[in-house]
């Protein structure tokens, strides 16, 4: 075996918990949790298109935030495996004591205070490298990073349940088609995250050309599942920050194959 197999495995572990989180959370949206009604105001002649709730839709399954904690635990593992390894190619012996692992901080005075006895045995070069993954190297961004994110949803983990919300990530083009069978473009393309949806939201707001009638109006509706908010990241598509964080960890472990002969 290979000295980083064992992160290697807890990342593959990761990736399989994130395929499963992923099919849970398009077997949920596709039910689509939410409709648009829409609401005509005749003095503005204007449309407003709201969030109504589909009360035939489950709620959010609830193992989805314990799927994305085995996610985050398998990570945070293989990252504290990771330092296991170093120590013991350094030294040629374990880690002693019980404060072994791989420091994530968002301060630099944490790290020069914390740090030294996490990584106490590793090479210089190894210690280095660890430096400079640190979160606190992006400043006011520190919490945004994907190494925080993984620390704060493996914390979140232990104490509670993961919030997470249902999100619209996209309204399409709205296209208006009239009586004469008239279709038009009446609103563009728009692709992002808003806030968590709820019964009345506003969805779109658009105004009827003059002289339409009978107009009829079709709004793709997009959804996915958020987190909250890890760190200082609010309301990203958990499935899509998960994928990064899975990445980033295999890539950072792979980075100190250079330590193992």
């Amino acid at each position: 075996m290979h000295p980083l197999d064992g992160c290697r495995a807890k990342i593959e572990r990761a990736l399989l918990h994130l395929h499963e989180f992923g099919d849970r959370v398009r077997n949920f949206t596709d039910q689509a949790p939410y409709k648009v009604r829409g609401e005509h105001n005749p003095e503005t002649n204007e449309v407003v298109f709201v969030a109504e709730a589909n009360h035939a839709c489950p709620p959010i399954p609830l193992d989805l935030p314990l799927i994305a904690g085995e996610v985050a635990h398998q990570l945070r593992s293989a990252l504290d495996h990771l330092i296991w390894q170093l120590v013991l190619a350094h030294t040629g012996q374990a880690p002693q004591g019980t404060k072994s692992g791989f420091p994530i901080f968002k301060t630099e005075a944490g790290f020069e205070q914390r740090a030294g006895s996490m990584i106490a045995g590793v090479s210089e070069r190894a210690a280095e490298r660890i430096r400079r993954a640190q979160p606190y190297h992006l400043g006011a961004d520190a919490e945004s990073a994907l190494t925080w994110v993984i620390h704060e949803l493996n914390n979140t983990d232990k104490h509670r349940l993961i919030p997470v919300a249902v999100e619209h990530t996209s309204v399409g083009s709205v296209a208006m088609t009239t009586d004469e069978g008239v279709v038009s473009e009446i609103l563009p393309w728009q692709e992002h995250v808003r806030e968590p949806l709820h019964d009345g939201v506003e969805i779109a707001r658009v105004q009827i050309p003059e002289g339409s009638s009978g107009a009829k109006f079709d709004i793709p509706l997009g959804f996915d599942v958020a987190f909250e908010q890890l760190g200082a990241v609010r309301r990203h598509p958990a499935a899509d920050l998960l994928g990064k964080a899975v990445r980033h960890v295999n890539d950072l472990v792979e980075s100190f194959r250079g330590e193992f002969r």
